[in-house]
C-alpha cells in the first residue's frame, strides 16, 4: 500500500483551488493537504480557515509535511520557497514554468545535494502528459522537431478573433472573465509563457538547456483585423507556435512566433484553450498530444500525476543531456516572414536585415513578405514591438 503523502500547498489561485477540489472529490487518494500558505487573509476561500497560514515557515519547517506543492505566480518568491523546501528535506512539485525556465539547473543541483525530487508536469501544457513522455519514452531517440500550441490563452484569443471576428481587446476581456487569462496577460500574449514551456520541453526532448533571454519570442499583442483577413485570403489561420528544430552538427533552433497555418496542418483544428504538442522523432515519426492546456482542474490533474510519481520514486532522467554531446543553440536559421507595421513607424524600424520578396502599402499599413535569420529578427524584436508591428512565419 502506498504511503500517505502530507502536502504543504503554496497558492490557492486557479491551480491550487483545483487541486483542493479534486482531492475533496477523491477521498480515496493517498494524498492529504495539511496546510496552505496564502498571502491575503481577507480573501474568501473554500478550505476551512484552520488549513490556511500566512507564515511560510510553518509549512516549510513542519516535519509532518512530506511534499511541497508550489502554485504561486511570482518566480522569485517561488524560487525562495522551492529552494528552502528542498534544503529542508522535502520533495517539491511546482507549476511555475517561469521560475523553472530561469533556474532549473540551479534547482536540480540543490535537489541532488539534498537527495530530494523535483517534478513539474503541471508547468508545461496543463493536463497534457508531455514532460514525462519526453523524458521517458523519447529518452533515446533524437527529435527532429518539437513544436505546437503551448499557450491556451493566446489560442483562445485567436479562436475568438477568427471565429467571431472579435477585436483583440474584446476577446481578451472574454478570456479573463472565463479564467483563461490573467489580469496582466503580457506573458501569454507576447509569447513569453510559450517560450518558458518550450525551454522546459527542450531540456527533456533535445538536451538543450538555455536561459529565456537567449530565445526569441514574438506574440500576438499587435494582431489586427487586416492580418486576420490576409490569412483567411490564403485559406489559413494564425497560431502562436513555439518551435525547437534540430539542425546539423547537434545544433538546435528555438523560437516562438505566430505562424500562418494552412488547413492541412493539424494545428489548424486546435481551438479555444486547447494545446497540442507535436513531437517528430528521427525514427518513429510524428506523435501528437492534444488536450486542455489551461484551466484549474486540467493543471491540477498533472500535479496529482506527479504526486503518484513521487510514490513510485519517479525522477526525471534528462537522458538527452547525457546522450547528445553538448547541443548548442543556433540562431542562423532563416525563416519566411510576414510583417505588417504602421506607415508611421517606417523610419523607426531598420528592416535592412530582411530579404524582402514583396511590399504592399494598404491604407495606414505597410505589409511585406520576406526572409530573415532568427538572430536578426531577435535584434529587431524590441523595435518591432514598440512600433506595434505584427510578425508571423509564413
Amino acid at each position: 500500500m502506498n504511503k500517505q503523502l502530507n502536502i504543504g500547498l503554496f497558492g490557492l489561485g486557479v491551480v491550487g483551488s483545483g487541486l483542493w477540489d479534486i482531492l475533496q472529490e477523491q477521498a480515496h487518494q493517498p494524498f492529504s493537504i495539511r496546510k496552505i500558505g496564502v498571502q491575503n487573509p481577507e480573501k474568501q476561500r473554500t478550505p476551512p480557515a484552520h488549513f490556511l497560514t500566512l507564515q511560510p515557515e510553518s509549512i516549510l519547517e513542519d516535519p509532518g509535511i512530506d511534499v511541497i506543492v508550489e502554485a504561486i505566480t511570482h518566480p522569485e518568491e517561488a524560487l525562495a520557497l522551492v529552494t528552502q523546501a528542498l534544503r529542508n528535506g522535502k520533495d517539491v512539485i511546482t507549476a511555475n514554468k517561469k521560475m523553472l525556465a530561469r533556474y532549473l539547473p540551479q534547482l536540480l543541483k540543490i535537489a541532488a545535494e539534498n537527495e530530494r525530487t523535483l517534478l513539474y508536469e503541471s508547468a508545461a501544457c496543463g493536463g497534457i502528459p508531455v514532460v514525462r513522455t519526453l523524458d521517458e519514452y523519447f529518452s533515446a531517440e533524437p527529435l527532429d522537431k518539437l513544436y505546437g500550441i503551448f499557450n491556451g490563452t493566446s489560442n483562445y484569443l485567436l479562436t475568438q478573433m477568427f471565429r467571431y471576428q472579435l477585436p483583440f481587446a474584446e476577446a481578451l476581456k472574454q478570456a479573463q472573465e472565463k479564467g483563461f487569462a490573467e489580469a496582466d496577460p503580457s506573458d501569454d500574449v507576447d509569447g513569453a509563457d510559450a517560450k518558458h514551456k518550450l525551454i522546459l520541453l527542450s531540456a527533456h526532448g533535445q538536451g538543450l538547456w538555455v536561459h529565456p533571454d537567449e530565445v526569441l519570442h514574438l506574440g500576438i499583442r499587435h494582431i489586427q483585423p487586416e492580418d486576420i483577413a490576409w490569412a483567411q485570403q490564403q485559406g489559413a489561420t494564425i497560431k502562436l507556435v513555439p518551435t525547437g528544430k534540430r539542425l546539423p552538427d547537434n545544433r538546435v533552433a528555438l523560437y516562438v512566433i505566430p505562424h500562418l497555418v494552412q488547413r492541412d496542418n493539424p494545428l489548424f483544428h486546435i481551438h479555444d484553450e486547447f494545446n497540442s504538442v507535436h513531437i517528430e522523432g528521427q525514427y518513429s515519426g510524428r506523435h501528437v498530444l492534444t488536450g486542455r492546456g489551461a484551466g484549474s482542474k486540467p493543471t491540477a490533474s498533472a500535479i496529482i500525476a506527479d504526486l503518484q510519481g513521487l510514490q513510485r520514486r519517479q525522477q526525471y532522467r534528462y537522458s538527452k543531456k547525457r546522450l547528445l554531446s553538448r547541443p548548442a543553440l543556433d540562431e542562423s536559421l532563416e525563416i519566411p516572414v510576414y510583417i505588417r507595421l504602421p506607415k508611421s513607424a517606417e523610419t523607426s524600424v531598420n528592416l535592412e536585415s530582411i530579404k524582402v520578396d514583396s511590399v504592399e502599402i494598404d491604407g495606414q499599413n505597410i505589409r511585406l513578405e520576406g526572409h530573415v535569420r532568427l538572430s536578426d529578427l531577435k535584434s529587431l524584436r524590441g523595435a518591432l514591438h514598440a512600433a506595434g508591428a505584427f510578425v508571423m512565419q509564413r
